[in-house]
């Protein structure tokens, strides 16, 4: 039976003096002593014992505790890998083993469709990069032509246009050409059947005297002249013969006076040139409003007022009352027929004569004007 070990005291301290002088081992007895090669001391061979005793009663817990914590973690892994059952396990492990076959199938059949759907996705993003650069590529073809096309029937369109216009020009200066022609054909065949008449009337003895300007103008723009017939022979009718017979006034031919008279002793005609008589265009002078300025102010106001109808034409609804002085008239002047035939322009209305005349205080025309400020 072992002897427990000797304390710690006995076994490091101090040899005694006789074991330090006697410097041998006994070998016959349990304590086995030896000189201390460095220290010049005897151990007993119980503290040697003990010494590799002490390690190994305190490492055991440590490796206990190593080997629950293995035999735990073979647990946990058998329980998840369905080798070992739980506690609240339904399902055997066969089955388990069974089910997490059929999953690892599954998820080997499902990663095998990822691929596969992997590859259709990026060969459908393939087909469709390359369907799209062709669709770019026509694209930008199809503007080409389309900007060609654009171009070729800009320039198409511009000849046409050159054309039509060059044919319409010359379209115009032939029509032009036609209508000079035709009145100077008109002008030839007026000539001949003026020179005719002339030269008929001239066979029969009846030719016109030189024509003279009556005193005054007969209208606005218009002159009068009279010319005597003479040598009409005695079986025609002279007012026919005066009617029809053609003469040359202002170097243009007239074809036929305005009027005939014949007093017993003479037989003239009447003529109203309206060409070439600047000296019959008479003028207006400033337009008046019969409403006066101070009053006009206060109508911008007051439309309605009695003050602001004293203008009004009440005749006439809706329209006011203007005036003015006929000037330029000369002596013999037919005032009258200058006063109904001279235009006039009110407010941007262009009136070809007065809505009429009258003398008062000189010739003064009155024309009815529409204006709003009337209407009551």
């Amino acid at each position: 039976m072992n002897r427990p070990p000797p304390p710690y005291s006995a076994c490091n301290g101090p040899a005694s003096p006789w074991q330090a002088s006697a410097g041998a081992v006994n070998y016959g007895s349990s304590n086995i002593s030896e000189t201390g090669p460095l220290l010049g001391t005897q151990r007993d061979c119980a503290c040697c014992r003990s010494e590799s005793y002490y390690p190994f009663s305190l490492r055991k817990p440590t490796l206990l505790r190593l080997f629950a914590a293995i035999f735990l973690l073979f647990v946990v892994i058998g329980q998840n890998t369905g080798v070992l059952p739980t506690m609240v396990d339904d399902l055997s492990a066969s089955e388990k083993m069974a089910i997490r076959k059929e999953w690892r199938l599954e998820e080997s059949h499902h990663l095998k469709e990822r691929q596969r759907w992997k590859i259709e996705q990026d060969d459908l993003e393939d087909r469709f990069r390359r369907t799209k650069e062709s669709f770019g590529r026509e694209q930008v073809a199809q503007k080409k032509e389309r900007e060609k096309w654009q171009h070729e029937r800009d320039e198409e369109r511009q000849k046409w246009k050159r054309e039509e216009e060059k044919q319409r020009t010359e379209e115009e200066k032939r029509r032009r050409a036609f209508e000079r022609e035709q009145e100077e054909w008109a002008r030839e065949r007026e000539e001949e059947e003026h020179h005719r008449k002339e030269m008929e009337r001239k066979r029969q003895g009846v030719w016109w005297s030189e024509p003279w300007k009556d005193n005054g103008c007969h209208a606005y723009g218009s002159q009068s002249y009279s010319a005597h017939l003479w040598d009409i022979p005695g079986g025609l009718n002279w007012h026919e013969v005066c009617m029809d017979m053609p003469i040359r006034i202002n170097g243009r031919w007239v074809d036929r006076p305005n009027k005939c008279s014949n007093d017993g002793h003479h037989i003239w005609g009447t003529w109203f040139i309206n060409f070439d008589e600047p000296q019959c265009a008479t003028r207006w002078e400033d337009m008046r409003d019969l409403v006066s300025g101070r009053r006009s102010l206060y109508c911008l106001h007051n439309p309605l007022s009695v003050t602001c109808t004293q203008g009004c034409n009440t005749a006439m609804y809706g329209t006011r009352r203007f005036k003015a002085r006929l000037t330029g008239l000369r002596h013999g002047d037919d005032w009258d027929m200058m006063c109904k035939t001279t235009p006039a322009n009110i407010r941007g209305v262009y009136y070809e004569h007065p809505t009429h005349c009258d003398d008062m205080n000189g010739r003064t025309g009155y024309w009815d004007h529409p204006d709003r400020r009337c209407v009551y």
